[in-house]
Parts: C-alpha cells; sequence; structure tokens
C-alpha cells in the first residue's frame, strides 16, 4: 500500500501534532536573540540589507538608464548590457539576503535542534531559489534588462513579469515546506506533510509553465524537439 494516511510514522495529523506543537517553537524562537549576539556577522549582513533597501531606487534609475543608447550604433556598448545585469542581479539580492541571513540564527541552536537545523537548511537553499526568481522579475522590469537591451514586446515582458510574481507567491512556500519536512524526517522522506509539500511544488511548476505565454511555450517546445533530434 502507499499512501499519504498509509503507516503509523507517516501519520498526517500525528506528525501535524510533532511539528507545530507550540513549545517546541517557543524554544526555537527564544534562542534567536542568544544566537544574533554570537554572530556579529548577522548584524553585518541585516546592515548589508538596509544598504541595499536604500540604494534601490537609485539602482533602479541606473538600470533605466543604462537603455537608453541601445540601438544606436554610435553609442550602443555591450558594457551597458553587463552594467544592466550586474544591475539586476544587485537589486534582487536584498530580500534574498535577508532570508539567507536570518536563517544563520538557527544554524547551532543546541535546544530543539532538529527543529532549528531543518528550519536553517530550509531557509538557506529557499533563499538561493528567492534569488533566482527575484533575478528574473527585476530583468522583466518595464525598463529592464529583456525590455530594453533584448527588446521583448512590452506586452509580453508584462505578461510574463506577471507570472514570475505568482510563481513566486506559490513555489517559494512549498519549496521551503520540502526542504523543512525532509530535513526534520530524514528516514521518512519528509513523511506525509513531505509527501503533500511535493505535491504542492509539482503543482506550483506545473500551473507556471501551463500559464505560459504561447510564444514562450513554442520557443520552448522548438528547444525539447532540438535536443531529442540531437540525441538521436
Amino acid at each position: 500500500k502507499f499512501g499519504v494516511f498509509h503507516g503509523e510514522e507517516a501519520d498526517l495529523f500525528k506528525q501535524i501534532r510533532e511539528v507545530f506543537a507550540p513549545a517546541r517553537w517557543r524554544t526555537v524562537v527564544q534562542s534567536i536573540p542568544a544566537e544574533f549576539l554570537a554572530r556579529p556577522k548577522v548584524g553585518v549582513f541585516l546592515l548589508l540589507v538596509l544598504i541595499l533597501v536604500y540604494s534601490g531606487p537609485r539602482l533602479k534609475q541606473q538600470l533605466a538608464d543604462t537603455g537608453k543608447f541601445v540601438g544606436y550604433v554610435r553609442s550602443d556598448k555591450f558594457a551597458s548590457t553587463l552594467q544592466a545585469l550586474g544591475l539586476s542581479l544587485l537589486l534582487s539580492l536584498k530580500w534574498p539576503l535577508l532570508m539567507l541571513t536570518m536563517s544563520w540564527l538557527f544554524a547551532m541552536q543546541d535546544d530543539e535542534a532538529e527543529l532549528a537545523a531543518a528550519l536553517y537548511i530550509s531557509a538557506a537553499r529557499t533563499a538561493f531559489y528567492f534569488w533566482g526568481l527575484e533575478f528574473l522579475r527585476i530583468a522583466l522590469w518595464p525598463k529592464g534588462l529583456v525590455s530594453m537591451h533584448f527588446r521583448w514586446p512590452a506586452n509580453l515582458v508584462s505578461l510574463m513579469g506577471k507570472r514570475i510574481v505568482t510563481f513566486e507567491l506559490t513555489f517559494l512556500p512549498v519549496a521551503f515546506m520540502v526542504g523543512f519536512f525532509l530535513n526534520l524526517y530524514p528516514r521518512e522522506v519528509g513523511g506525509a506533510l513531505g509527501t503533500l509539500a511535493v505535491v504542492l511544488v509539482l503543482c506550483a511548476i506545473a500551473y507556471f509553465f501551463r500559464s505560459l505565454p504561447q510564444f514562450v511555450q513554442a520557443k520552448m517546445q522548438m528547444l525539447l524537439q532540438d535536443a531529442v533530434t540531437t540525441e538521436s
């Protein structure tokens, strides 16, 4: 037999009671101030996040300025595209960096070590997924990298940007849940809650690709067909 509710160790409601026991979470939260004082680098990276937030409007304007001379033979330079790429990466860094920094507060807790370690690993990994999606979102800004330097149609850029935002909201929370439950219950491969989280991740990915514009889907199909032809 196979199923979410099969087996005593993978019982869904039992796992929910174990994971969300208030005493466990209270212990982890109460340990955060001590971890913050024991890790000076956390304060340094939080300061860096604040600098990125403060510099955001200026960096956004600089990103828009890189596309002013694109398409003009005398003034168009490849360095402008590289600058736009660097600014997009920098603008996309602040919130993933905040998530990664906060995850360090759970890295070496002694009380409820298993729960804290699962939070640390899952948050740290999700932060990198977050950075990648944030980069795509910012690259698809109206005056961003894709619109100004690659000359995609404005309506397609706007539509793709909305799809990326939706994917962030649906994929990132469940991706965090998958990592959390897999690390909290490694012997049970995440247990019932891990199974449900994997199903939700697959649904989020499927919905994202299903909702892509027809133009993008056609390009993806061409790439897949070329790959199959090359392998054969």
